[in-house]
């Protein structure tokens, strides 16, 4: 067979249809690679060179603008993922120019997003989630398939950014937590809605509720925020973006003041968009560290919950009955407090424990507490919010199923881990 010259290839020579299907059955794949890189060859062509044996070809026909649709679901499926993750890029930003296509077209568009987003690589779907994240235009369907997905690398960047995502998918996806991080991204968001800051708060996500404290377009109601600010004495991360939260109502930021470290209440001393009354309120929290001076031991700060813990234990009156009422309340910051007092350890390990959602770690705070077993369970449920499958169950007789060894192995090494 003869062939076209390869000459004839320069973009600035048109071909013969004849020449276009020679250099299309060129025995070197880089002849046919230059071909399908062209954007004047007739999609015939181009589909032909989808199916080409070297991958190469069918990568140059995968970035190839003219390429049409057909082919593009072909590719959709190639057996090489560097094809495949092409033409996710290509598709994906033909999407986001919103060209008008025909319904057929737009068609075939969605069902090769559609195909991407199952792929079996999570490398794949996570360039399509990189490149539709930001695409008002991208299908809904797919949109939702990479959210949901359980690798938070493909799943974070639909989450953290599309426009598509309604408040109910984000709700139901917080509620969900198909991927650890998943409620961490959506706090993120350049917009949270109250509803979706409110699920957020009760999923009790640690990292995800700081997230949201510190995006500064997130709307979180001011009942929210004083329920947050009721258990963040004990909790750090959440201190900071507390002291530096937006619009901070005067209420709240008497409270916060309370309890933050010394350079994060000369921090809100500082703020200038503070009315005068929560300005004096702050500068005599300030007036007032200064002249009790240093506070010291482990660094946790006296929270109105470990004053009351503290109290109660030395008068006697700290027991079991009393941490269960506490947990039945969901009065989280109490319960912490009284771990913290009952275990002989700042209520910072208590809290740096529950971030590790470890049934074990829960279990041993209990038992180092001199808890039953029974108010272990409750714990793991109420407190750190385990799910069933997650909760590590009393013995037949209502005992610790764990050795005492075990336990004091597991609260040694939670109280190491927090140093």
């Amino acid at each position: 067979m003869s062939h076209a010259p390869v000459t004839r290839l320069n973009k600035d020579q048109p071909l013969s249809y004849d020449e276009v299907k020679a250099l299309a059955q060129h025995p070197e794949a880089a002849v046919r690679s230059r071909l399908a890189g062209r954007d004047d060859v007739a999609p015939e062509v181009l589909y032909f060179l989808a199916q080409d044996d070297d991958a190469q070809v069918r990568r140059a026909i995968a970035a190839n603008t003219a390429t049409p649709r057909q082919a593009d679901l072909v590719l959709a499926k190639d057996r090489e993922p560097a094809v495949r993750g092409t033409v996710a890029v290509k598709v994906a930003e033909q999407e986001a120019t919103g060209i008008p296509e025909t319904d057929k077209l737009r068609e075939m568009a969605a069902e090769a997003l559609q195909t991407l987003a199952e792929d079996q690589e999570a490398h794949i779907r996570q360039i399509l989630a990189e490149a539709l994240k930001d695409v008002i235009h991208a299908p809904a369907d797919v949109i939702r398939k990479l959210a949901w997905d359980t690798e938070i690398k493909v799943s974070g960047p639909v989450l953290a950014s599309s426009p598509v995502l309604t408040d109910a998918d984000l709700v139901a996806i917080v509620e969900a937590q198909p991927a650890p991080g998943a409620a961490q991204a959506i706090a993120a968001r350049p917009e949270v809605s109250e509803a979706v800051a409110d699920a957020i708060v009760d999923g009790d996500d640690v990292d995800a509720i700081a997230a949201l404290l510190d995006n500064p377009s997130a709307q979180i109601r001011e009942e929210t925020l004083d329920a947050l600010i009721d258990r963040a004495p004990a909790v750090e991360p959440w201190h900071r973006p507390l002291v530096d939260r937006p619009r901070l109502p005067t209420r709240a930021a008497s409270r916060v003041a309370g309890f933050v470290a010394q350079d994060l209440l000369d921090r809100l001393a500082r703020r200038a968009d503070l009315d005068a009354e929560t300005l004096d309120a702050v500068k005599a929290e300030v007036s007032k560290r200064i002249s009790e001076g240093p506070r010291g031991g482990n660094g946790d700060t006296d929270s109105p919950s470990l004053i009351k813990a503290r109290r109660l234990h030395a008068d006697g009156k700290l027991d079991e009955e009393v941490v269960s009422k506490a947990l039945r309340a969901e009065d989280r910051a109490f319960v912490i407090a009284a771990l913290a007092v009952l275990s002989d350890v700042p209520p910072s390990v208590v809290q740096k424990a529950l971030m590790t959602h470890s049934a074990k770690a829960v279990v041993a705070l209990a038992w180092k507490s001199g808890l039953s077993m029974r108010t272990a369970e409750a714990l793991q449920i109420r407190l750190a919010r385990l799910g069933p499958g997650a909760i590590i169950r009393a013995g037949t007789d209502g005992t610790y199923p764990l050795r005492a060894d075990e336990l004091d192995w597991q609260f040694e090494f939670i109280r190491d881990m927090a140093v």
